[in-house]
């Protein structure tokens, strides 16, 4: 089942659609965490169906791709996890689909997570969600602050 997340930000769906989408930007409202160290290698800039990116992280690297581009109404990434250490060759299936709505002059944002956890990792598919769950939070509740503040 995804993980359904929604957050309002008082800012037009064009301002919080052109943030997400500009991966160059990250590191200007999307400090690092424990799950997430950055955005490289990204293929084009602006982005646009078919970009592809890097994320590298503590648990594995994620080889990114927009797969839907529709702005300023929203925007999917697939991005394939290969998990550490890679000798086992498991692969967590994520795929982030944002739609973006406009309502009396802010956005609302709802963001799906749909995750593939590879079969011999079921018994930890929880926490995996959970963990995935926090970190999507933390990023929306950034990515309004920088919104409001007029993307400073």
């Amino acid at each position: 089942m995804p993980i359904h997340l929604s957050i309002t930000i008082k800012a037009p769906p064009q301002a919080v659609f052109d943030a997400v989408t500009d991966l160059t930007s990250y590191s200007k409202w999307l400090p690092q965490s424990s799950a997430f160290k950055g955005t490289t290698k990204i293929s084009d800039n602006p982005i646009k169906l078919g970009t592809t990116y890097i994320e590298d992280g503590p648990a594995g690297v994620r080889k990114g791709e927009v797969v839907e581009y529709d702005a300023p109404h929203q925007v999917t990434f697939h991005q394939p996890m290969s998990l550490k250490p890679y000798v086992f060759g498991l692969v967590l299936d994520v795929r982030v689909q944002m739609k973006f709505r406009e309502d009396g002059g802010q956005t609302i944002l709802d963001r799906d997570i749909s995750l593939g956890v590879p079969w011999v990792l079921s018994i930890f598919k929880l926490v995996i969600e959970n963990e995935f769950r926090r970190e999507s939070w933390r990023t929306l509740e950034l990515l309004k602050e920088y919104c409001e503040n007029g993307g400073q």
